[in-house]
């Protein structure tokens, strides 16, 4: 090997590590800018002056650059370092540049704030209080087999589906920041006056619970009961759940593409930015790219959904990302004490799967925390339990509502 080709590869190594760095460079200052209240594009300023940066140090401290430019030359300096920023923004768009998919316009009811939510009404004949179902995630709407076998277990009443704001068919909130538990309730409240409810029984579905149990919470007179299936934590001020999530029930060879795919740059990228900063995050990766991205991820983990580890069915309409991060990490929210003494006189049926990956101490703490509270092990499913075992989710419904024959 001779000198000049030693000196090239020696070269070439340099200015890869130089773009490397700065590419990793780069994305931190925009996370952190991001993090520190900048707007969007200011972040993104801030991450390349970041790649100029580190190209310049590279030129200057690195020795096979510092010799490849010493003689030459300042046009040549600044030529080397012009390439290695080119060659780092262009690494960028591994990150940085959006995907697209299309998106189109809601429709359904039209809230006093102007969004619009999908409302799906199934009229029943009779007396008997209708049934408002509550879909979770949060941000995943039912999958069509889960609102199939809803409306078989509930075959006398009238019930309502509905896609949350930030989710499904719904109006994306062009502030992420604004998705909270209370504006839930909020909109779950309006739908109800929207639709001339007086009373309902709420089943609220895995977070959906959270939604009906702090709604009923504000509003007890106008609930008959809550039919709780696959619930997370009781949302308690204060108290921390445990983490839980789908993956912990993977296999390996399920759990590897799950993460390979998460660890993508634009996928690691967004969500570290979410965290930041969601409205910033919004900015610079839309509802209908994010969405698309976070249903991929979804799939990949729904085998930790069922009992048999076979993935359960995608939701019907699109999940909402950014709703969706947004209240797995809200804080400083939930019930009271005194809003647990307003839920102490509302019959409750607490459905969950034995495979659950949300531990069965959630279930039990629900349990003693609302005294009407009946907690019923499902055998054979997991959280996915209105697909594994609708025949047992329609008896014990059925038997529940039986025993409240007010209702």
């Amino acid at each position: 090997m001779t000198w000049y080709s030693r000196s090239t590869i020696g070269v070439s190594l340099a200015a890869t590590g130089v773009v490397v760095v700065g590419w990793l460079l780069e994305a931190s200052a925009v996370i952190a800018a991001v993090a520190a209240g900048l707007p969007a594009w200011a972040a993104v300023a801030a991450g390349v002056a970041a790649a100029i940066g580190v190209a310049w140090v590279g030129v200057i401290a690195i020795p096979a650059l510092r010799r490849r430019t010493a003689r030459g030359h300042a046009g040549r300096r600044v030529s080397v370092m012009a390439g290695l920023v080119v060659a780092t923004l262009a690494a960028s768009a591994l990150y940085l540049l959006p995907t697209v998919p299309a998106s189109s316009a809601p429709e359904g009811i039209e809230l006093r704030d102007g969004s619009v939510m999908p409302v799906r009404v199934h009229e029943r004949p009779g007396g008997l209080a209708p049934v408002v179902a509550v879909h979770g995630g949060p941000g995943i709407p039912f999958t069509q087999l889960e609102e199939r076998n809803i409306l078989d277990a509930l075959p006398d009443r009238t019930v309502v589906f509905y896609d949350q704001i930030g989710a499904g068919g719904a109006t994306r909130l062009d502030r992420p920041s604004e998705y909270s538990t209370a504006r839930a309730v909020s909109d779950l409240s309006e739908l109800l006056d929207h639709l001339d409810f007086s009373h309902a029984v709420l089943l609220g579905f895995s977070a959906g619970a959270s939604v009906v149990t702090s709604f009923a919470a504000e509003h007890p007179e106008g609930v008959d009961a809550l039919l709780l299936l696959a619930p997370g934590s009781l949302p308690v001020a204060g108290r921390e759940a445990p983490p839980a999530q789908p993956p912990s029930r993977l296999s390996l060879a399920e759990a590897v593409p799950l993460y390979v795919t998460a660890m993508a740059p634009r996928n690691l990228f967004m969500y570290l930015l979410t965290l930041a900063n969601p409205d910033a995050a919004h900015e610079l990766g839309g509802d209908a790219e994010m969405d698309a991205r976070f249903a991929e991820l979804e799939q990949l983990s729904a085998g930790g959904l069922t009992c048999s580890g076979e993935p359960a069915q995608p939701p019907a309409s699109p999940p909402g990302h950014y709703l969706h991060e947004q209240l797995q990490r809200e804080s400083g929210t939930g019930l009271t004490g005194e809003d647990l003494k307003r839920l102490q006189h509302v019959p409750v049926l607490l459905l969950r799967g034995v495979c659950d990956y949300i531990p069965r101490s959630e279930a039990e703490y629900t349990a003693t925390q609302l005294p009407q509270a009946q907690l019923v092990d499902v055998a054979g499913a997991g959280h996915a339990l209105l697909e594994e075992q609708p025949a047992v989710v329609h008896a014990e419904i059925e038997r529940f509502l039986a025993e409240h024959p007010a209702m």
